[in-house]
Order: C-alpha cells, then sequence, then structure tokens
C-alpha cells in the first residue's frame, strides 16, 4: 500500500499504530505466569489452545513456562500469525507452537480436546458469556479456562468514562464475570485485577510513542490525525480515571458432574 493510500485509510492507520508494539492489550509475562500459577496441575504434554492470540507474546510466554506443552494458536488477523510464527523460530520454540487463522465464533475443534484454554484481552469480540459456553465443550473433564476481560472496578463512573466505553456493552464486574461462568458451568480457581502497569509498561507507552511518529509522517492528512486523535484518546482516558475500570484474569476449571449447571 502506497503512503497517499495509508494516510487517507483510516483502518491503515490503526493498524500501523498497532503492529509491532511489545502487546495489543493490557498485559505482561508476569501476569500471565501469574494466572497460569492458578491454573491446577496439568498432566504430561499438555494441549493448549490460545484463542484470539494476536502476535502471541502471551503464547511464547506460555511456551517457555510449559515447555512440554502443544500449543495451538488462533487469530482472525493473518499478519498477527504471521508475526507469532516468526517470534517463535527466533525464540527456538517453533516445534511448540502451531498457529492458524480462525475465527473464535467458530473454532475447528473436537470436543475435549484441550486441557487448557487461553484467550487474553480477546473475549470482547464474542462477550465473554457466549464465549464461556461456546468453548466450554472444547475442554477435557478436568480442563482449565483462562481469560482476561475489561471490567468495571466502580460504581460511580464519570460520564466520559461510560460514554467511551458504550463500544462495549457488555463489559460488567466481576461479580457479575462469575455469575455468568457459575452458569456456564465452572468453577472458580482463582482472579485477580492487573495493575496499572499492565496498561502502560508493554502497551500504551510504545502505542504512545507510535501515534506521535505517525503524526510526524502524515502532518498533512486530516484522516491520519483524526484517526490518531482516536487511539490517543483511549490512552488519555485510561491516565485520567485508572481506577474506574480495568483488565482481570480469571481462572476457571470445568466443573464435574455434580456441579454442572
Amino acid at each position: 500500500m502506497s503512503t497517499a493510500e495509508t494516510h487517507d485509510d483510516p483502518h491503515a492507520i490503526f493498524f500501523a499504530a498497532h503492529t509491532d508494539l511489545p502487546r495489543e492489550a493490557p498485559g505482561g509475562d508476569e501476569w500471565t505466569l501469574r494466572a497460569l500459577s492458578l491454573v491446577p496441575s496439568l498432566p504430561p504434554s499438555p494441549r493448549v489452545l490460545d484463542i484470539g492470540c494476536g502476535p502471541g507474546a502471551q503464547t511464547l510466554v506460555l511456551a517457555r513456562a510449559i515447555p512440554d506443552a502443544r500449543i495451538t494458536a488462533v487469530d482472525a488477523h493473518l499478519p498477527y500469525l504471521e508475526d507469532l510464527r516468526a517470534r517463535a523460530r527466533q525464540e527456538a520454540v517453533s516445534g511448540q507452537v502451531q498457529a492458524y487463522q480462525a475465527d473464535m465464533r467458530a473454532l475447528p475443534f473436537e470436543s475435549g480436546n484441550f486441557d487448557l484454554l487461553w484467550c487474553e484481552a480477546a473475549v470482547y469480540i464474542m462477550g465473554f458469556g457466549e464465549a464461556l459456553r461456546a468453548w466450554r465443550h472444547l475442554l477435557t473433564p478436568a480442563g482449565t479456562l483462562v481469560l482476561s476481560e475489561l471490567v468495571w472496578l466502580r460504581d460511580d463512573r464519570p460520564q466520559e468514562v461510560t460514554q467511551f466505553w458504550t463500544e462495549y456493552p457488555a463489559m460488567t464486574t466481576i461479580p457479575r464475570c462469575l455469575g455468568m461462568a457459575e452458569e456456564a458451568g465452572y468453577r472458580c480457581v482463582g482472579n485477580f485485577v492487573m495493575p496499572q502497569a499492565a496498561w502502560w509498561d508493554a502497551y500504551y507507552t510504545p502505542l504512545r510513542a507510535r501515534i506521535q511518529a505517525l503524526r510526524e509522517r502524515f502532518p498533512d492528512s486530516p484522516r491520519a490525525q483524526a484517526t490518531l486523535d482516536d487511539c490517543q484518546a483511549e490512552t488519555d482516558l485510561y491516565e485520567r480515571w485508572p481506577t474506574h475500570y480495568g483488565y482481570a484474569f480469571f481462572v476457571f476449571q470445568r466443573a464435574t458432574e455434580t456441579n454442572e449447571v
């Protein structure tokens, strides 16, 4: 795509801002590992499915932390998968990781095929409750689902925060997430809210640097600048209101037959 085409295409500008960042959402190796530490013991050579893997930062953490795991990573965006494959080769874990293009709404896998399902900051694509119900059959009877989700942390929400997040109307609270999981046939093993550093260190700080670089690259393009304004607005909002919403990790185990709902 030419420079002229890029700066006139908001979609292209958005992906230019979000390409080759350390992460594509709040998170970090430390918190991926903390969530993994809450997972009940895995069998030898566990089968892991990373859903909505993006460029695979967490996929590689899992590969290093569970060296005998067989990890299948899926995403709908092919460039992310190409990035993951390259990074897996660089880290010498490509033998562990297989990356496939797939829609999380219609995952092409048989029931009972995975010991661990993992989804960081991508479940919003389906909605929390719908994803829990749709993915449960993929787990073995003792399987575990780990995901991170955007949640409200306080009830006194400023109007600008509420208005901004109307783009995700299913966003809810931790207690409601736990209730939906129980309704879908899971029991909660543990959960925690990631700290503010999870938003900044590997995501918003490098994203802001990329936004500035693109502003300087396309100074005379109103459409490019408007798209970059939208990207910047999200980081500015969190900077003003970091205690009102956040990302929480949830670790759910498939309920036993006697506990199923």
